[in-house]
């Protein structure tokens, strides 16, 4: 026990090795996994504790901690990404009088190679101190079921380690993201599907912030840069999402209150709706603008997409006479061609809310003349 009229000294020494660090499926509930690879943590911290602190933070003003990580070829499942990543780190760490200073720790992620360099204060912040970084890349990663694709990545944080300010850059080009297929909450067909979109749609409350929730590390962006160069591609299975895009957004606020400034244009690509693949058309810009007065959850949407249907003239079909087997008469070999097109306009939420219950609106090009038609269409 602390002893208030004498010196409190602590030195402790101690190595998490791979034993360890399979424990960390127990401690997150399954979230996380160690799959395999090899690794080692070694703290020893010193120092004196001061019983006599009126916080808990001036607890620890006087010790030192200092950190050796090596991981070798480590596979760490992610539960509910549902894929594996893969890790490589060594370097060193320090804290001393409350600061994290690291030295250097480098490696790779799935492939990418990262250094990370600098300090950050635990509690204070401390002005004209050089801010944590985060390099990542510029190379291809690899994480199977999210990304995969070339990528460039330059973070700084700063400010404290339990509310950190985040700035800096990321540049995602030639690769793909995909919305990861969540174990838990698979989607069994379209009407479960609807009911999901049409619930989180309707809440009218998206472009104001959200309450406050109680974590321990509260992170807000500081005019952090998102970039989609050339080549950069969305996909979703359900409904079947497919496009390139390309743009850049600056990301401000805390987690729940997150805003966007910028716009993302779509080049090409396709959604599958109607038992149909509506293709971007190609004679108009398709954007999606995100607005610092909006969530950037909740972003204007400008696109319009066509299909071509066939629209084949009914016929007659022969009676069978008596014990005779009916043959169908051949249908005609030019069946006529309707190209069907859908404009989205409007803020995000409002679409998804009305997608299957407002008015959608809905144009037809019968033989090369235009002809807009209003009308209350249930998309799925």
């Amino acid at each position: 026990p602390l002893q208030p009229d004498r010196n409190n000294l602590v030195d402790i020494k101690a190595k998490i090795d791979n034993q360890a660090f399979e424990l960390i499926s127990a401690f997150t509930q399954g979230q996380v996994q160690w799959v395999k690879g090899n690794g080692e943590i070694a703290i020893a911290i010193d120092g004196e504790l001061n019983p006599q602190a009126d916080t808990f933070r001036g607890l620890f003003d006087n010790l030192v901690a200092q950190t050796a990580i090596e991981i070798q070829d480590a596979i760490i499942k992610n539960k509910p990404l549902g894929n594996d990543i893969q890790l490589t780190a060594v370097g060193n760490a320090t804290l001393n009088i409350q600061i994290v200073k690291v030295d250097e720790i480098s490696g790779s992620l799935s492939q990418a190679n990262f250094i990370i360099t600098g300090t950050l204060p635990l509690f204070e912040p401390i002005s004209n101190s050089q801010p944590l970084n985060i390099a990542l890349g510029p190379g291809d990663i690899k994480l199977k079921g999210l990304y995969n694709g070339e990528i460039d990545a330059n973070v700084n944080i700063s400010h404290t380690v339990f509310n950190p300010a985040i700035d800096g850059s990321l540049l995602l080009k030639d690769g793909r993201v995909s919305i990861p297929e969540f174990a838990d909450e698979e989607v069994e067909n379209t009407e479960e599907l609807k009911a999901r979109l049409t619930n989180s749609a309707t809440d009218k409350a998206i472009n104001q912030p959200r309450k406050a929730q109680n974590l321990p590390i509260n992170p807000t962006f500081r005019d952090f840069k998102l970039i989609l160069g050339k080549g950069f591609r969305f996909t979703q299975n359900l409904p079947r999402v497919n496009f390139r895009l390309a743009g850049e957004v600056t990301v401000n606020g805390g987690l729940n209150n997150l805003q966007g400034d910028g716009q993302i244009e779509l080049k090409r690509g396709s959604l599958f709706l109607l038992e149909n693949s509506f293709f971007i058309t190609r004679d108009r810009k398709q954007t999606i603008t995100f607005l610092p007065s909006q969530s950037l959850l909740n972003p204007q949407l400008d696109i319009e997409l066509q299909t071509t249907v066939v629209d084949a003239p009914n016929f007659d079909r022969l009676e069978a006479q008596d014990s005779e087997i009916r043959e169908d008469i051949v249908a005609a070999a030019n069946p006529e061609q309707i190209d069907v097109g859908i404009l989205i306009d409007g803020e995000a939420q409002q679409i998804l809310a009305s997608i299957y219950t407002a008015t959608t609106y809905i144009y037809i090009l019968t033989l090369h003349d235009a002809l807009p038609i209003s009308t209350n269409t249930r998309i799925f």
